[in-house]
């Protein structure tokens, strides 16, 4: 009896060193971004942003802006040698907590016009107004969808470029006969970002993210990662990742994965209600919600961004939307600076 509970506890711990041993191995083993898959890169590329590393999009796709961001956040760290896996360890924990603590989830709730990123655990809807707006209680990060017509829709660019009173660096602007993207700062010190498309519904919808300095990281996320494509963004590692092994998750297995799988952190995606900072995990969402509003739907004209030193030709209520691909946009170049 004691000789066969002996036999059994030497092969339990020699497993238990098997595996261990397997997991320190893959964590020790050289990074390779290109074996990434879009889940892992999307998660990298949301902690970079939060950093203040990374200024593209968070669109899963590995390339030399994430990797330069990347390069960044590892500088005095490797002493000259390779990257490996659990040199991301600081980077992931620190993206899962701030996932966590500002509740960031994916707003899925109009995929024919628009997606994105939004820290829930601090924002509200403001049921006031009649486009769908989600802001902080002291308005210093706001979010809007707005229905326009191709020349309202160029009127809220151009009143972003006139009202901007930052450094020309500061002004953005990136133009095609398919998007519109301005973003400025105004006297107030909020910055305004514009991001308009012709979107899947057949109309042209602006995305409008406003925001205080202090708020930037997490204003710059919301905008890098609004999406027209139809589907809902959501964040996660997948459960037999070795970056899910960093935050002392995963299943132990070294393989990697052959086709994306269930994310096991981050949001569920949809419009809810979280309670900051509640732990380790995601606040959970009531089971009400906020109630849904579709944009442009009627009510009284709503002139300014709410802090943003609205005037008559400034961010308006939508108007009648046009069909896709129906006209292109167009737009004045940035006015000469005065002498």
């Amino acid at each position: 009896m004691f000789s066969a509970l002996r036999h059994f506890l030497l092969i339990s711990f020699a497993l238990f060193v098997s595996v261990n041993s397997a997991i320190a191995d893959d964590l020790d083993t050289p990074f390779p971004p290109q074996w990434m898959s879009p889940e892992e890169a999307r998660f990298l590329q949301t902690g970079l942003t939060l950093e203040g590393l990374y200024v593209g999009l968070i669109d899963g796709k590995w390339g030399s802006g994430s990797q330069a961001a990347l390069d960044k956040f590892m500088a005095g760290r490797l002493k000259g040698r390779q990257l490996t896996y659990g040199d991301l360890r600081p980077l992931v924990q620190r993206t899962q907590q701030a996932i966590q603590t500002d509740f960031w989830q994916g707003i899925n709730d109009f995929p024919d016009r628009a997606t994105f990123l939004a820290p829930m655990a601090i924002l509200q809807q403001d049921k006031s107004s009649d486009l769908f707006t989600l802001q902080t209680t002291d308005n210093s990060l706001k979010i809007r969808l707005i229905d326009n017509d191709k020349d309202k829709t160029i009127e809220m660019h151009q009143w972003l470029i006139d009202n901007h009173k930052g450094t020309k660096p500061e002004l953005y602007q990136k133009y095609t006969d398919k998007r519109l993207v301005t973003s400025g700062k105004l006297k107030s010190g909020k910055t305004v970002y514009l991001r308009s498309e012709y979107a899947k519904s057949g109309v042209i919808v602006t995305v409008l993210v406003q925001y205080e300095p202090w708020q930037k990281d997490r204003g710059a996320l919301i905008a890098a990662s609004i999406n027209y494509e139809g589907w809902g963004i959501r964040l996660g590692i997948p459960t037999n990742s070795p970056l899910t092994r960093l935050l002392g998750g995963g299943d132990g297995s070294t393989s990697r994965p052959s086709k994306p799988v269930t994310p096991a952190t981050g949001g569920s995606g949809g419009i809810s209600r979280s309670q900051p900072g509640t732990g380790s995990q995601p606040a959970q969402p009531s089971s009400g919600g906020i109630a849904r509003s579709q944009p442009g739907s009627g009510g009284t004209p709503v002139t300014g961004t709410g802090g943003s030193g609205g005037s008559s030709g400034g961010i308006s209520r939508p108007v009648t939307g046009v069909a896709a691909n129906s006209m292109s946009f167009s737009i004045p170049p940035v006015p000469a600076p005065a002498q």
